[in-house]
């Protein structure tokens, strides 16, 4: 803790230092992180998230105001989904908390109807969002994972089918899938989820503020919501194609009764009885209320634009992508695909774009699962301007990368590092660290290891280079 205190400029001037190294988050040079409508009216919404910003989200008696706003958001969102009146749900933090309280849900219900020692288990498809294997960490379900269509990319029915059994508690389909932008086929999980009397829960997060929309443009999209009589339960993030500030979702429910398994209550202590619908007791306001103008804001006119020019945008980068001789992975049917590559590494593509300061999500795949290694692209509204611009950029990349070779990322250099790494001779912190790595270009090298190691090497890794991560900055340590 400093010492004396510091004038706001100096305070102000140290973040700005801070933030030298971080992606830039303008002009449209991310396909990743952020969801740009390209709107400058939208900045008065931080006018509102300030004014919000201490009112205590936990407490709706104190602060009435927040239980409109939150009943007000979940009424909108409901009725893009085709819930009915009986619709419930509540606003989170973000797509990881309203899966969370999802699986909390489905968990509770099995429970209650099986007993407490019974052994409830999760079906998911292996292009389901980690936040559900957390969920199942966090609360003590049990994975299965089941394998996807090795073309489409869509979890297969009949493979959801036959891994249910009397301990399956939900099973999980995506609107689309986060990796490749693929719809699951809902309809027919949900007829699954029907006859065996299961919870099926659809993760809308990235879907869940387009989908409607591009419908409403004449986009033949397949039926994912509420109108599935199967579904249960649906989480949208309102802060990707809501374009609301970041720690903003909703997790909706066909009816209250669902609802019902989420919520916490504890009269069990000396103070006041506590009630929390989320994972949260105290929470700003601040990201319900500038939700709620950005959306009233645009109404479903302002998000038909929006979708319009985001799938125009998608449109043309496909184009050019195959022009260029890049593979799309499934059908790019939303806004957000993954590209792929049998001439160029991805890696090395990804490095140059970022160079140039285009800022891609690289997916490493998995040779063991047959998953490609790909390129990840969220589209929004304001690529319609750069989209010619990255091709061009893109273009240029390509033809580099097509007319050299580089020795220092050669295959046998990569096996034999992998083939280390598998007999424990050389570890991934060490690599890339580059003590003992025989090539260089380590994050590329990285992305290889990746792909071809066991998730639980590359897992345990990773939870050791984060431990190390987050330590006190060398300023404030004595």
């Amino acid at each position: 803790m400093p010492e004396r205190s510091s004038s706001m400029r100096i305070v102000r001037d140290k973040l700005k230092h801070y933030t030298e190294d971080d992606i830039e988050v303008k002009d449209g040079r991310l396909f990743t992180y952020l969801y740009d409508p390209d709107m400058k009216e939208l900045r008065e919404a931080n006018d509102i998230f300030v004014e919000f910003l201490n009112r205590n989200g936990m407490d709706y008696h104190a602060f009435p105001s927040t239980l409109k706003i939150e009943n007000d958001i979940v009424a909108m969102v409901g009725s893009l989904l085709n819930g009915d009146s009986d619709i419930a749900g509540n606003f989170t933090t973000g797509g990881t908390e309203s899966i969370l309280l999802a699986v909390k849900s489905s968990r509770d219900r099995f429970l209650e109807k099986n007993g407490k020692d019974s052994k409830p288990e999760m079906i998911i498809p292996v292009t389901a969002h980690p936040a559900f294997r957390k969920a199942a960490e966090y609360m003590g379900l049990k994975i299965v994972r089941i394998p996807v269509d090795p073309v489409s990319f869509f979890t297969i029915p009949s493979k959801v089918e036959e891994s249910i059994t009397e301990n399956t508690a939900m099973i999980v389909a995506s609107a689309p899938n986060f990796p490749y932008g693929i719809i699951d086929p809902v309809e027919e999980i949900g007829k699954i989820a029907e006859k065996h009397k299961v919870w099926l829960h659809v993760d809308a997060c990235v879907g869940g503020m387009i989908l409607p929309f591009l419908s409403l443009i004449g986009v033949k999209v397949k039926r994912w919501d509420f109108s599935v009589q199967g579904v249960s339960s649906i989480s949208v993030d309102l802060h990707k194609y809501g374009f609301t500030p970041k720690g903003s979702s909703v997790i909706l429910y066909r009816n209250h009764d669902l609802r019902r398994y989420q919520l916490y209550v504890n009269a069990n202590w000396p103070g006041y009885p506590m009630s929390n619908v989320g994972i949260q007791s105290t929470k700003s306001a601040a990201p319900l209320a500038a939700s709620w103008a950005v959306m009233n804001f645009l109404g479903i006119n302002g998000y038909v634009n929006l979708a319009r020019k985001t799938l125009e945008a998608k449109d043309r980068l496909v184009k050019g992508l195959a022009e260029l001789g890049y593979d799309i992975v499934g059908s790019a049917e939303t806004t957000i695909f993954a590209f792929t590559s049998k001439r160029v590494n991805l890696f090395r593509v990804a490095a140059e774009l970022k160079a140039k300061g285009w800022f891609l999500q690289v997916q490493p795949g998995s040779e063991r699962e047959d998953l490609p290694s790909s390129l990840h692209m969220n589209v929004s509204p304001i690529h319609v301007r750069i989209a010619d611009e990255f091709l061009k950029d893109l273009k240029s990349i390509t033809q580099k990368l097509q007319s050299e070779s580089d020795p220092d990322t050669s295959k046998d250099s990569i096996l034999e590092l992998i083939q280390s790494i598998r007999d424990g001779k050389t570890g991934i912190i060490e690599m890339l660290n580059g003590q003992s790595s025989p090539v260089k270009n380590n994050q590329e090298i990285l992305y290889e290891i990746i792909r071809h190691i066991s998730p639980e090497v590359v897992e345990k890794a990773f939870k050791d280079m984060v431990n190390d991560d987050f330590s006190p900055s060398d300023d404030f340590q004595s």
